[in-house]
């Protein structure tokens, strides 16, 4: 008899399993010490808080570690074996048709598009996966704005998030739920080592507080005093670091190639690179190119710009490439 209320204990669901062996816990310290049994409504109530306080437990211990897949096909993208990997900031608020746009980047060797645009997000995510399967392969699109809970909703698996020590329990779960992989913006290192310890991720994108020099004009780095903050960083990290674009004498080409020579960053997101102009493709396409490859970076874009005049989208007679383009 014994044998057989076991095996239908066993058989029973664990939620079931769980509030008898409670029960029988409760009772026991009943007929022990004398203490009036709670009522069964009581027990499950008992039992659901603390479903809820082991999630939140193991929840906080895992946090956002995303699923192999995801972090491996980030990573993958982001971290070339040699040399820094280009992403693309595609910064306008209309609501044009991106499906051009986001092939052409994707054979121009950009390795991410990042965007906080919902609409053009969708759009991005539906026709990098029509890239499936072919070479070039298709590229992350990852969320940087302030509605990424909505971003998370329509399916994104991947977004940046500023480092933020009072985020929300419910936005974690969130997270967890839905396995999206964070990269995390930190402005300091210190940030970094504080979320590889909590299993948080290991991809980052470095706030302009770490690269650049606050008194400087033309925001040059510190190559020295950056590598010493750098050496702190544990090599499982991958990092990431944001330049604007269209600077005077094309000078994001330079910063781009300085940053190259850390040896640590893997990656840089050349910001409002693409703003739904006529330069878009010109301009990523020169900021690719002029980073990444050995040639100088003050060369014609003859081919891609269509200009005839030579002042715009082309070298001129001071070797800077001008652009038409007025960032806001």
């Amino acid at each position: 008899m014994t044998n057989l209320r076991c095996r239908q204990l066993l058989s029973m669901p664990k939620t079931i399993t769980m509030n008898l062996l409670l029960m029988t816990v409760l009772l026991f310290i009943q007929s022990t010490l004398g203490f009036a049994p709670p009522s069964h409504r009581h027990v499950a109530t008992l039992h659901t808080q603390l479903q809820q306080k082991t999630r939140l437990q193991s929840m906080q211990r895992t946090s956002f570690e995303p699923s192999e897949t995801i972090l491996a096909t980030l990573t993958q993208a982001i971290k070339r074996p040699r040399g820094l990997s280009i992403g693309i900031e595609y910064a306008s608020s209309t609501q044009h048709d991106v499906s051009i746009l986001s092939m052409q980047l994707r054979k121009c060797n950009a390795r991410a598009i990042y965007t906080s645009n919902l609409s053009a997000l969708v759009s991005f995510r539906k026709e990098q996966e029509t890239a499936r399967g072919d070479f070039p392969g298709p590229v992350p699109v990852i969320y940087w704005g302030e509605c990424w809970r909505e971003a998370v909703e329509l399916g994104t698996n991947v977004l940046v998030l500023d480092y933020d020590s009072s985020t929300e329990n419910s936005d974690l779960e969130m997270l967890v739920d839905h396995e999206v992989c964070v990269i995390w913006k930190v402005s300091e290192i210190a940030q970094i080592q504080i979320l590889m310890e909590k299993h948080f991720g290991n991809v980052f994108l470095l706030s302009d507080e770490l690269l650049f020099n606050r008194d400087s004009n033309n925001q040059d780095t510190d190559i020295e005093q950056l590598q010493q903050q750098l050496s702190a960083v544990p090599e499982s990290a991958v990092l990431i670091a944001a330049l604007p674009s269209m600077l005077p004498q094309n000078h994001e080409l330079t910063m781009g190639k300085v940053l190259s020579s850390t040896e640590r960053i893997a990656s840089l997101l050349i910001k409002r690179c693409c703003v739904d102009d006529d330069e878009d493709m010109k301009y990523a396409q020169f900021v690719i190119d002029g980073i990444t490859k050995k040639s100088s970076s003050t060369f014609s874009m003859t081919g891609l710009t269509g200009s005839t005049n030579g002042h715009f989208g082309v070298s001129s007679h001071a070797g800077e490439v001008k652009w038409r383009r007025k960032l806001a």
